[in-house]
């Protein structure tokens, strides 16, 4: 199963979107089965629409990047 996370985000350089990244490699998951877009094109809701045109992913998460996965 791959995984693919979509993160809208404004500003490569938010601390919190720094802090969401750590948490996605934190995880378990297999990384050779995931891929993390960061799309800074856009609305929020165009940024998205691009990320889930580009994932590869049979599933795809969506996160904002002040999210954490825990």
């Amino acid at each position: 199963m791959k995984l693919s996370l979509i993160t809208p985000a404004k500003d490569l350089n938010d601390p919190k979107l720094k802090e969401l990244i750590a948490s996605i490699k934190a995880q378990d998951f297999p990384s050779d089965q995931m891929e993390h877009l960061i799309i800074t094109e856009g609305t929020s809701e165009s940024a998205k629409a691009i990320g889930i045109r580009a994932a590869k992913g049979e599933i795809i998460g969506i996160l904002a990047s002040d999210n954490e996965l825990m």
